[in-house]
This record gives structure tokens, sequence and C-alpha cells, in this order.
């Protein structure tokens, strides 16, 4: 009789998401902020760098911090990111990212100027 091997295999995958609040903000001014959750999935762990994008012309974005890690002891971490707005700026869609190790994950927003 010839042995009999089982082999298993089992992979977890690690991941983070990036969650912005509010979604859809309406504003009377220049300034709009944003809440980003940064939050770790499967044990992830690692530092995970944050940017803004979009929105009209001559609008300025930052996060801060710039980066946040995360480990199996605070799977969440919190950033501010602030939109702000030229004169007469029209509606604007931001893309809010984070990046590990090449992979990015995003969340967007939508602002209304008033």
């Amino acid at each position: 009789m010839k042995p009999f091997f089982l082999a298993t295999a089992s992979a977890v995958i690690v991941n983070f998401t990036v969650a912005v609040s509010p979604a859809t903000p309406s504003i009377n001014g220049k300034k709009a902020t944003y809440t980003l959750t940064i939050s770790g999935l499967n044990g992830f762990a690692g530092t995970v760098s944050l940017a803004c994008s979009g929105g009209p012309a001559n609008t300025a974005c930052s996060v801060n911090p710039a980066s946040v890690t995360l480990s199996a002891s605070a799977a969440t971490a919190p950033a501010k990111a602030t939109v702000t707005l030229p004169n007469g700026a029209p509606i604007g869609t931001y893309t809010f990212t984070g990046t590990f190790s090449g992979v990015a994950r995003t969340a967007t927003a939508t602002l209304t100027v008033k």
C-alpha cells in the first residue's frame, strides 16, 4: 500500500481600508474638513501613507498626519484632511488614498460649495 499524503493550504489576506466622512458635505466658505478612518483587516500591520487629490483648479488638499501605523493592538487610526478652495469654486470630487507597499486603497467625497 502506498502512503497517502494530504496537503492543505490556507491564506489569510491582510488588508486595509480607507473611509471618509462626510462623503457629501456642503459648505459655505473656503475650507472643508474630512475625517479619514484607516482600518486594518485580518491582522494587518504596517505604515499606510495618506494623500488626497482632485477637485477644481487651484484647490489645495492636505492630510494630517501624512501616514498612520496600524498594528494588532491599534487596528484603526484616524486622520484629518483639509480642502482649501479658491473663490467661486464649483462642485469637486476628492480622492483620499492610503498606500502600503505598492497597494492603494481609496475613498471619495464630493464637495458642494454654496
